[in-house]
Order: C-alpha cells, then sequence, then structure tokens
C-alpha cells in the first residue's frame, strides 16, 4: 500500500508538558504520509480513547526517563509510544506468550539483551535495564533491516527471522519488499499503523477529542544503591513512601525484596530527602540502619543486621 501524501501536515498542538517535548519531534509520520491502515488504527484508537487517557497517566513515572534515552542516541521519539501499544506503561504487564514489562521481552530476547531472570529477580521488569535494552534492540533492528524503521518495528512485534522470511519470499517473487507489502501476521499489520496514528494523536490530541493525561517534564525517579538487601515493605514503613510507589518503581524484585537484584533501589525524587530524614532519624534511635554519601544524585543504603 503506498502512503498518501496529498494530506496537510498534521497540526501540532503546543503543550509545555513531556508529551509537547516528545511530540514535536516526531519524524515518522510527517515522512510517511497516511494511509487506509493509519486512518483505520486512528479511527480505532479514537474509539477506545479511555484506553489512551488511562495509559497515559501510567507513563508520568516512566516517560521522561524514556524521552531522554531516545534523545541521547538520537532515536525516534515516536518509539516513547510504544510501551502504551505494548504494555500500556505497565511494568508488571504479561502478555499470553510470556513477554513481561514495559516493552514486552520474551524470555530468550530479554536474556540476549542482558536481562537477567531468576526467581527472585526479572530484569525485564527492571524500568531502567529493560529501557536501555529496548533502544539496543531496536538501533540493531533498524541496522539490520537497512535503516528502515517501519520494518525494524514490524521485526519489534514479529520477530527478525519472521519479517527477514517475508522481505525474502517477496523478493522471490519480484514483489516490493518494504513494510506495507509484507505479509505479514495479522498483529503485525496493525501493530505499526496503530504507532503512527498514536503519534498522530498524541501530536494533535484536542483536535481528536483525546484527553493525555499531564505529565511533566522533568525527571520523576533517582536511582539509590542498597549496601545490603532490604524488604520494600520495611523500607515503605521507615522511608514514608507509599509500598505501592515502591512496587511500581521496583517491579523487578519479585518477592518485594531486594536479594538477588542489582543492588539499587527506585525512588520517586521528590521523596529522597524524606528518605534520608526517615531513614537517619532510625539509625540514631537504634543503630538498625545507616545511610552514607555517595556521588551527588545518589544515596546508599545499609541495613545493619
Amino acid at each position: 500500500m503506498v502512503s498518501d501524501y496529498s494530506r496537510p501536515p498534521m497540526l501540532h498542538e503546543k503543550r509545555s508538558d513531556i508529551w509537547g517535548r516528545v511530540s514535536s519531534r516526531f519524524v515518522l509520520v510527517d515522512q510517511i504520509g497516511r494511509n487506509d491502515r493509519i486512518n483505520q488504527q486512528l479511527n480505532w484508537l479514537i474509539q477506545n480513547r479511555r484506553f489512551i487517557t488511562s495509559a497515559s497517566g501510567k507513563a508520568a513515572p516512566y516517560l521522561h526517563f524514556i524521552v531522554e534515552g531516545l534523545e541521547q542516541k538520537d532515536l525516534p521519539a515516536e518509539l516513547a509510544l510504544l510501551p502504551m501499544i505494548e504494555s500500556a506503561y505497565d511494568p508488571m504487564a504479561i502478555s499470553s506468550q510470556k513477554a513481561v514489562g514495559l516493552w514486552q521481552f520474551m524470555p530468550r530476547t530479554g536474556t540476549d539483551f542482558g536481562l537477567r531472570q531468576t526467581s527472585l529477580y526479572d530484569a525485564r521488569r527492571d524500568v531502567i535495564a529493560s529501557t536501555h535494552a529496548a533502544m539496543r534492540y531496536l538501533t540493531r533492528l533498524h541496522q539490520q533491516f537497512g535503516g528502515d524503521w517501519l520494518l525494524a518495528l514490524a521485526a519489534y512485534n514479529a520477530g527478525e527471522g519472521t519479517v527477514s522470511r517475508l522481505i525474502e519470499a517477496n523478493r522471490k517473487k519480484g514483489l516490493p519488499t518494504d513494510y506495507w507489502h509484507l505479509d505479514l501476521p495479522r498483529e503485525t499489520q496493525n501493530y505499526v499503523p496503530r504507532l503512527l496514528a498514536l503519534s498522530i494523536l498524541v501530536k494533535s490530541p484536542h483536535g481528536h477529542a483525546i484527553e493525555l493525561k499531564p505529565v511533566a517534564d522533568e525527571p520523576y525517579f533517582i536511582t539509590v544503591r542498597l549496601a545490603r538487601p532490604v524488604e520494600l515493605a520495611q523500607l515503605a514503613l521507615i522511608s514514608g513512601i507509599p509500598k505501592k510507589e515502591l512496587q511500581r518503581l521496583n517491579p523487578a524484585y519479585v518477592n518485594g525484596n531486594t536479594i538477588g537484584g542489582p543492588g539499587h533501589l527506585v525512588i520517586p525524587i521528590a521523596k529522597e530527602r524524606l528518605l534520608t530524614a526517615n531513614l537517619d532519624t532510625l539509625a540514631r534511635s537504634d543503630g538498625s540502619v545507616h545511610t552514607s554519601e555517595i556521588p551527588t544524585g545518589q544515596s546508599t543504603i545499609a541495613a545493619t543486621p
């Protein structure tokens, strides 16, 4: 299917939050144009606008970190929306095929990209580790498929082997080998146009009667290093940080204990001082916990046996 370049560029609605920042850097839709498959997904998303509103709110803890990473690696800003399609920005999401996390890594692919999976810790759920791995994977796919982002995205969904075989099949038949002409699985036929359609809606939400929850254009979390393992529930009690918030930022710890993990904890940056103050108070009172300073922007927390 050939893209329709006759349509005028979509109007970009200016916003001061992270949605405005990311949408101002979209490049794929303007390059590709619009076609029936994109318009079909656009209509589907508009009919399911509540999903977009809900997922946009769930993105708050993670989106700034993702956008920063994409910009640093000079990757398309549209990729920041992939977790909305993959997991609705839910790091605890598990698919029927056992894909896990924000970026929905399958076990083998996760292992290939350094995401350790044990009974205690699943790095596919680690917000930081999985995001870095997803960017490496997408970069490799982009290179593997000749710099074609649509083929790279199709391979992210269907697998690089599937896409490579379909390209070769079309080549043998003398058919075009671009994304739009491949006989891809139905899910993948919808997957790429849905991302492009979602980009259109994020760039012009009010024009399509879509509500995006405001997300501040600033870091949401900070990483603290642990000197010893801690229970998230215990840390919640002594830190003043709600247990659900700690779990949402640290879903890779399977049993709610940092044993077997990488030795760090993710906390809301707004709660860093509260955490340090409460831990220091507890340390002075019974000596069971202490904190020590390390390079700016991090803290070390140690539980004393």
